[in-house]
């Protein structure tokens, strides 16, 4: 259970690194990285809800 809320706390942690490194790079790779990391941790922490 431990690694699971690990595995969506650095997903939301490297969602939050692309979208700065987008801001401040304004590279379009870097918000489709952000983007594809915080699709990846909702649906983590969806999964993670539901099987309780």
């Amino acid at each position: 259970m431990s690694y699971k809320r690990g595995a969506i706390i650095l997903s939301f942690l490297a969602s939050f690194c692309f979208f700065i490194t987008y801001f401040i790079e304004k590279e379009i790779l870097n918000l489709i990285l952000g983007i594809t990391w915080l699709i990846i941790a909702v649906g983590n922490y969806v999964n993670n809800k539901k099987k309780g």
